[in-house]
């Protein structure tokens, strides 16, 4: 019953919280026990599994001691594991013919003289009239604002990582791309209304997004 129940609440190194709050308390033991292990804690004792249930029933952002490598942190609908480490920032140049290249992201530009449809969040589109590079790419700061349709002017970044439920230890790896300080690209989230097209756009500046997120982990 709990390896039935494991099958289904812990995917991709998380832990699910619904449905293994919605187990027996025996039962959800026996989850915690094999969460633990696949982590990688030593000396796995009654008391240690008894302190993770209590931890996984607990508020959003709570944080587990696993091991010297690795430490488990509550995230809104699921339990994660996070690498320790300090924050590593970036501050990239990103021109026609220089993309702007993270360890695991992309970000390229392209022009078009025909309209271009934005599909997802993945590509912003301007205005290349109103909007010239070069742009700068970097990570998030204190007090980061974007300015956005019927936001009443700006809104915080901060506040747009929570309402997206972004993960805290994702939100410093999401690229910003700036423009003389004004933030044009909250990279997979949001665009800027500024410098944006209308139907007298002759041509369209595409910001070109691309990720892959990286799953591997140090035993």
């Amino acid at each position: 019953m709990a390896q039935k129940v494991i099958d289904e609440c812990f995917l991709n190194d998380r832990l699910m919280i619904g449905p293994f709050l919605n187990s027996p308390m025996p039962i959800r033991r026996r989850i915690c026990y094999a969460v633990l292990k696949n982590w990688n804690m030593a000396d796995i004792t009654a008391e240690k599994i008894e302190q993770f249930c209590a931890f996984a029933q607990g508020g959003n952002g709570r944080i587990f001691d696993i091991n010297s490598h690795f430490y488990a942190q509550k995230s809104y609908d699921a339990i994660i594991l996070c690498a320790r480490g300090e924050k590593e920032n970036f501050h990239l140049l990103l021109d026609d013919e220089i993309d702007a290249v993270g360890a695991d992201f992309k970000i390229s530009i392209e022009y078009s003289d025909t309209f271009v449809k934005r599909n997802g969040n993945n590509i912003a589109v301007f205005d290349a009239e109103k909007l010239s590079v070069p742009f700068t790419v970097r990570s998030r700061r204190e007090g980061d604002r974007i300015s956005l349709k019927g936001a009443g002017g700006t809104k915080k970044l901060s506040d747009i990582f929570t309402d997206e439920k972004i993960e805290r230890q994702l939100r410093d790896t999401i690229p910003i791309v700036e423009k003389d300080g004004e933030v044009l690209f909250v990279c997979g989230l949001r665009q800027s209304s500024l410098y944006e097209t209308t139907e007298n756009t002759k041509k369209y500046l595409i910001i070109k997004y691309e990720r892959k997120f990286s799953e591997e982990r140090q035993g």
